[in-house]
């Protein structure tokens, strides 16, 4: 008897030692995965101007210069995907706060890097996110965090929701009389404006073993008058409702671009 008491005591423990090692075996495949994203004119790093500058660095598919003094646009419901594999950032709102959201701004210092624990190892292959706030957040009335307006969120209305993209600066050419340019893109409703992205990596992000990657991912700003519509600055210089920012919607759905990965850094 006393030695069936001694077994069953030893197979509790290995047990409860092979439980402890397969978490901790779960714990270290796990890594770190950073999104950065980097604005850019063409091959160029974005430069914002001041404001009041007339000095356009930049042209337009019209060759009408331009220059750049904000820009910016929300990232959600990342994913990443591979070979039988998929990780989704979470992404959760109410009242108080919000996870999983991100409004990436120009002259914001460190918003442009988005940081994903406990991604599962392995090899992805592509990125998809969503540009902007979808529908279904709206409707559940959450404005917490980085979508409440009182922190500086690019909110509408309730009917048309968030700004998912912005914009702004002058033109030499614009229509305008103090020659300003301003692209507010968005809404969720009739049209929709908020665009899921699907970009393929240029090389394999690979997770391991308590490893952080980079995935590099530019936004060129050209690319937001140019595309499924060319903008006219001096003709469509001031855009801030979803119908008058529906064509340029795509535009801007394709100035996004995976660039490079860093691996297991």
């Amino acid at each position: 008897m006393k030695n069936i008491k001694i077994l069953a005591i030893l197979s509790l423990s290995i047990l409860l030692w092979s439980c402890d090692k397969d978490n901790d075996m779960t714990k270290e495949t796990q890594g770190t995965v950073t999104l950065n994203f980097d604005n850019v004119a063409g091959e160029a790093d974005l430069t914002l101007a001041v404001d009041g500058s007339t000095e356009y660095p930049y042209s337009n598919a019209n060759d009408q210069a331009f220059n750049v003094r904000m820009m910016g646009y929300y990232i959600s419901k990342i994913k990443l995907t591979g070979d039988n594999l998929m990780y989704e950032d979470e992404a959760y709102a109410d009242t108080e706060i919000s996870k999983g959201y991100y409004h990436v701004q120009e002259s914001v210092s460190g918003s442009a890097m988005i940081e994903l624990a406990d991604v599962p190892s392995g090899s992805y292959s592509q990125i998809t996110f969503t540009l902007g706030i979808d529908g279904s957040t709206v409707q559940e009335g959450a404005l917490g965090g980085v979508l409440n307006p009182e922190n500086g969120a690019w909110f509408w209305n309730w009917n048309v929701g968030y700004i998912a993209f912005a914009l702004e600066g002058s033109a030499e050419d614009a229509g305008s009389e103090n020659k300003q340019i301003a692209f507010h893109i968005g809404g969720w409703g009739d049209p929709n404006n908020i665009k899921e992205i699907s970009l393929d990596l240029p090389t394999a992000l690979v997770v391991g073993d308590q490893t952080s990657s980079m995935a590099h991912i530019k936004v060129d700003a050209l690319k937001t008058f140019t595309g499924h519509m060319n903008v006219d600055f001096a003709s469509t210089f001031s855009v801030h409702s979803p119908a008058a920012g529906e064509h340029i919607a795509y535009n801007v759905a394709d100035a996004f671009y995976a660039h490079h990965v860093m691996n297991n850094q």
